[in-house]
């Protein structure tokens, strides 16, 4: 035994610091970012990933660190002597391991070295088990390769007929950050491809969030469409691995910052006019808390988008080769010249004066900005398991276990809109609609108007179902006033076209059924609507409604050909009929599909031009003109492409 106090506290920390190290070297130069150890436990991952399940990889962690227990207490049961001989202080004799020499100690040796055989196993056999996985054994457990120029991908097995399209996509995002950055990359990327979160969160620790893998030059998605949605963002963060000896930027707010300013896609609004809209709203935070480790104390959505407009007009008014020279310890103002609070000014300048944002806009980005950050939620991971939970068993159509659910939410946090939410959506869908009409007028009654244009559209919907078809219209036409352009204004803009006198009450029912969705056994299938709407086009073949709910099936079911037919038709009835004018965001998000459905049908020529009109269209949001060049210049890409 150690006699010196401070001796023994030093040789616990130096056992302790080498127990870290296998720990610390998988989560530097492997994909997982979580770690089991057997001293201080369990590290989930990511903080965005709030839900915490035991797992049998938790158990097996947990069973090691019980084996490692009892092989240290028998070993120090064998070998510890205490007698007047010591003093009656505790003393280790090494020599009683000795079979030969203490016979008596032979069940207890056999015992010991069962017991370090095993430890042994589980340390041979981390990674399989998944205590520790390797790059390795992550690569074999997703089974599939796909090598491309610039890419080594990985990816699950199952998505097999989906990845030349992915792998295009990676080799287009590179096309386009290799011109914005002014950049290559010294080595192939890897590209890793998951089919689910849930898959992901399993084999390296994040379910929801994606991962960037700056040693391995890499990164880890799981599908979400076509294009992938954040791929160019974490393709950035690989492009500035070479900018930083150690492969990060130590400022996270210029770590994320350029990432978002080369990605530069968010939604209908660009990175700048979301920023002037924080500062309008109130919700911006102070720039310098952002360009640091204050970023993390503010919600994803502010931080991510306040660094990116900052960093964006950075690269526009000084270029970037700045932005590398300050990217290692993100000291702007030594590469600059200027401190950051006069950056900062010229920056806030630039948003007054040459940002448009109009009164539409600025209430488009509300819902969106007005969001806690991680460490502001409270209970965090509870609340998140539990509405995990109630979702999931929404979508399974068990609508009883998820008012249940959202029901205990509620208790913990009577005024989360969140939850508030989910029980308006799933008494809707239990069809217990006196309560459904409860908590929507609670949504309403809110000071903010993130949630009205879904309240009305569900308190319309409620009338409808009840035949009183001229509130649901007024109902549906107030909505109109809250919902910005997006998903939400189309449904609400579907329903006041399904509710126009000219169709008959025939008619306005089979729309009813395919746009509100509820039936005796739960929600309406696809086969099921696309079978109604056939109906209508039958009997009033002239009303391009039909054709247009008919066209969105077809493109979630990936019949392209057949969608375009059906678009066109939609655009056919808009030129000749005078009395059926579409409105704009239907009229828009049909030319969009109609271009889509063209990329992937490899019509290139005819989805640029498609896409060429959107793009040249004055009328529309920045952001979504900028969505529409994007989509251009992929149509040339690949139409070079197949040339080669």
């Amino acid at each position: 035994m150690i006699k010196k106090r401070w001796l023994s506290y030093f040789s616990y920390i130096v056992l302790l610091l080498l127990s870290l190290i296998p720990v610390i070297s998988n989560l530097i130069f492997h994909p997982p970012v979580f770690a089991y150890h057997p001293i201080l436990g369990y590290f989930p991952g990511p903080i965005y990933d709030f839900v915490i399940s035991i797992t049998d990889v938790l158990i097996f962690s947990r069973t090691e660190t019980l084996v490692l227990a009892f092989l240290f207490t028998s070993v120090s049961v064998m070998t510890c002597e205490i007698g007047r001989e010591s003093g009656f202080i505790p003393k280790l004799n090494w020599r009683k391991l000795n079979v030969l020499k203490y016979r008596k100690s032979v069940w207890g040796t056999a015992v010991v070295c069962v017991l370090f055989i095993s430890i042994m196993c589980f340390e041979v056999f981390a990674g399989k088990i998944g205590i520790r996985p390797s790059r390795s054994d992550i690569e074999q457990a997703l089974g599939g390769f796909r090598e491309t120029p610039h890419f080594k991908i990985y990816y699950s097995q199952d998505l097999e007929e989906d990845i030349d399209l992915f792998a295009d996509d990676c080799e287009f995002q590179y096309s386009q950050l290799e011109e914005y950055l002014q950049s290559d990359i010294s080595r192939k990327v890897r590209a890793y491809l998951y089919v689910s979160p849930e898959q992901k969160k399993r084999l390296i620790g994040a379910g929801n969030t994606y991962v960037e893998d700056p040693f391995g030059y890499g990164f880890h998605l799981h599908v979400q469409g076509f294009p992938h949605p954040v791929l160019k963002h974490e393709l950035a963060h690989v492009f500035t691995a070479d900018w930083s000896p150690w492969k990060v930027s130590l400022n996270v707010g210029i770590h994320e910052g350029i990432a978002v300013a080369a990605d530069w896609d968010e939604g209908k609004l660009t990175g700048h006019q979301w920023a002037k809209a924080m500062r309008e709203l109130n919700v911006a935070p102070s720039l310098s808390s952002v360009i640091g480790l204050g970023f993390w104390r503010h919600a994803g959505s502010r931080s991510y988008l306040l660094a990116g407009s900052f960093i964006r007009y950075l690269v526009d008014e000084y270029g970037v080769d700045m932005l590398k020279d300050a990217f290692p310890t993100g000291n702007l103002a030594k590469v600059s010249g200027k401190d950051l609070a006069e950056l900062e000014q010229e920056w806030v300048n630039f948003l007054s004066d040459k940002v448009l944002l109009t009164e539409i806009e600025k209430r488009y980005a509300e819902r969106r900005l007005k969001r806690g950050g991680i460490f502001e939620q409270v209970c965090a991971h509870e609340m998140a398991s539990l509405r995990e939970k109630a979702w999931n068993a929404y979508y399974r159509k068990d609508y009883s276990a998820a008012v249940t659910t959202f029901k205990s939410m509620l208790s913990h946090e009577p005024d989360n809109p969140l939850t508030l939410r989910g029980l308006m959506y799933s008494t809707f869908q239990a069809k217990d609609y006196a309560l459904s009409e409860s908590y929507a007028r609670q949504l309403m009654e809110r000071q903010d108007s993130s949630y009205k244009a879904e309240v009305s559209l569900l308190l319309g919907d409620m009338q409808w179902l009840n035949d009183n078809v001229n509130e649901a219209l007024i109902l549906y036409e107030n909505a109109t006033s809250y919902a910005p352009r997006d998903s939400t204004s189309r449904r609400i803009l579907s329903r006041i076209a399904s509710l126009n006198s000219r169709y008959g009450k025939e008619t306005q029912d089979l729309l009813r059924d395919v746009l509100i969705s509820v039936s005796s056994d739960g929600q309406v299938g696809s086969a099921t609507k696309m079978a109604l709407l056939h109906q209508i086009i039958d009997e009033e073949p002239e009303e391009w409604l039909a054709y247009y709910l008919i066209a969105e099936l077809l493109y979630k079911e990936r019949s392209w050909d057949l969608g375009i037919r059906y678009l066109n038709k939609v655009l056919e009835l808009n030129r000749v009929t005078d009395d059926q004018e579409i409105h704009l965001d239907i009229l828009l998000r049909t030319r969009m599909l109609l271009g889509i459905c063209n990329y992937y049908q490899k019509d290139y020529a005819t989805a640029a031009a498609i896409f060429a009109e959107i793009a040249d269209n004055e009328t529309l949001h920045k952001g979504t003109k900028l969505s529409a060049r994007y989509w251009i210049d992929r149509c040339q890409w690949s139409a070079d492409k197949s040339k080669e």
